[in-house]
């Protein structure tokens, strides 16, 4: 397994790499967790992937919707805390978790595991968190760098049409279980998302793993396109 899959089951005793159907993909099996619907949390290959992003992009400021019991959480603190080793700092991720029982076993597993000091795991609704933000965006975090959305399916587009005016130039927002934009079960593109992937505003990347990992990214204010767009219009 990747580098930070082999570290985080270092970290947990009761966290096994276990194959996930015909071991394409493999995932984690908790067997302190049991009583949790689903524990096992995104595949470690789209972990993986999540780990490295946020190695790369080196995110100050991180909001997840969506914590289950914390592995994509568990990815993105190890990222930061191997981050800080080289100098670079980020707040607490906030991720939001509705279930107050899991967000609890979510906070137990990572203060076991020594990464709670780099994750702020908030038990509520995430409507109401996102509604909150849009109409106070600094005292709950914003502006965001790196944001991973990964609650009920028909929930995400919607997340992320609130959240993406509260996302810094060049940040990062990632959708979990998405191929293709126009998905029936995420309840189709919304024209606001529309607008903004027409006007450039946002680009996507969209990575067929497992589950499907859909990266989307605000456009940078000084960067190359969007310096010759300027001139363009400009004449």
């Amino acid at each position: 397994m990747g580098g930070s899959t082999d570290c985080l089951v270092a970290m947990d005793v009761n966290k096994k790499v276990v194959p996930y159907g015909n071991g394409t993909y493999w995932q984690f099996s908790h067997e302190d967790l049991k009583w949790i619907g689903d524990p096992t949390g995104i595949f470690i290959e789209e972990g993986e992937l999540l780990y490295g992003l946020v190695r790369a992009m080196k995110p100050k400021s991180l909001l997840e919707t969506g914590t289950n019991v914390g592995v994509s959480t568990s990815y993105m603190a190890l990222a930061i805390r191997d981050n800080l080793k080289y100098g670079v700092g980020a707040h607490p991720i906030r991720t939001l978790e509705h279930n107050v029982d899991v967000a609890n076993a979510a906070v137990k597993k990572l203060s076991d595991m020594d990464l709670l000091q780099f994750v702020n795991v908030i038990a509520g609704d995430v409507d109401e968190f996102l509604d909150a933000m849009v109409r106070n965006p600094t005292q709950y975090g914003a502006p965001y760098d790196f944001v991973w959305l990964d609650t009920e399916l028909n929930h995400r587009y919607s997340e992320f049409v609130k959240v993406f005016p509260f996302v810094s130039f060049g940040g990062i927002i990632c959708i979990h279980d998405l191929w293709e934009l126009d998905n029936k079960e995420f309840g189709g593109l919304p024209l606001q998302m529309k607008e903004w992937l027409k006007d450039g505003s946002v680009r996507v990347m969209p990575f067929n793993t497992g589950h499907g990992v859909t990266v989307f990214q605000k456009r940078s204010e000084v960067d190359y396109v969007s310096r010759l767009q300027q001139e363009a219009t400009a004449k």
